[in-house]
């Protein structure tokens, strides 16, 4: 009797235990579950994290090809320089070199000129790729005087540096008629109405050599104020159409100096200058 009391009591605790040791193996699975199904949902977010290293490798792509391309399509300009006399205009040729395929118009504007450069003009302000334009220009100022050429196509904006480099000469151009008051000639420098002057103020430009032509069919005679180190002039030998005067004149130091030409019936344009 004792016995089988041991015995069924052993059972029940056996029973006990075993039920015991099927709940926490159940919670176990559900756990084990519930770990997996996180775990899935983990990788989810690292397929996401795949995905952003995905972006990255197209960053990396597009890095390539700016590597490639670093500026997409784009321009330069070409430009020459300009060489000549004080007053004297010259040209020089702009062009526009495309880069990287680029196809648009480029807008020409001219920039940093102050008062030493004059009569500034091109023939084209509007170019497309490979086209040129014509700049023309004088300088007032003895020796090299910068100004920029500047393209701009949308967003591109491309500077160009162009020099005029005068030398310290000036030459008087003139033509204004036999026999008559001067005439305006709208092509030459010292052509100029009757009664006006006209003025040549330059600066940086000593000591000064000043140079005449005579453009007109007629003879014509050169004369000045005769100040020292500025001759007179031709006194009796009129200088013949093209021709230049061989009376060699230097101004020296700052100075204004004023003068006239004229032809043998005493037709004349008056000039003046103004040296610094």
């Amino acid at each position: 009797m004792r016995t089988l009391a041991i015995i069924s009591l052993l059972g029940l605790t056996v029973s006990a235990f075993a039920c015991s040791d099927t709940d926490p193996n159940r919670d176990g699975n559900f756990n084990q579950v519930r770990v997996g199904e996180s775990s899935s949902s983990s990788g989810g977010a690292s397929s996401s994290g795949g995905s952003s290293g995905t972006t990255s490798s197209s960053g990396g792509s597009s890095g390539a090809s700016s590597g490639t391309n670093p500026q997409g399509p784009t321009f330069t300009l070409q430009a020459t320089d300009l060489t000549g006399e004080l007053y004297d205009y010259k040209t020089a040729t702009i062009m526009v070199v495309p880069a990287n395929g680029f196809t648009g118009d480029v807008t020409l504007t001219l920039e940093g000129m102050g008062t030493d450069i004059i009569g500034a003009k091109l023939d084209k302000t509007t170019l497309k790729p490979n086209e040129t334009a014509t700049l023309t220009a004088a300088s007032t100022k003895g020796g090299a005087v910068p100004f920029v050429v500047k393209g701009t196509s949308g967003s591109i904006i491309v500077p160009r540096t162009v020099t005029f480099t005068a030398q310290k000469v000036l030459t008087l151009r003139s033509k204004m008629g036999v026999g008559t008051a001067p005439v305006p000639g709208s092509n030459f420098m010292n052509s100029v109405a009757a009664g006006t002057v006209d003025t040549f103020t330059v600066t940086n430009a000593l000591p000064l050599t000043v140079r005449y032509i005579n453009l007109d069919g007629a003879g014509h005679i050169f004369h000045t104020s005769d100040e020292a180190n500025f001759a007179h002039g031709n006194r009796q030998v009129a200088i013949a159409q093209n021709g230049v005067d061989p009376t060699v004149r230097t101004i020296a130091a700052a100075d204004i100096r004023v003068g006239y030409i004229h032809d043998l019936v005493q037709a004349q344009t008056s000039w003046r200058l103004d040296v610094k």
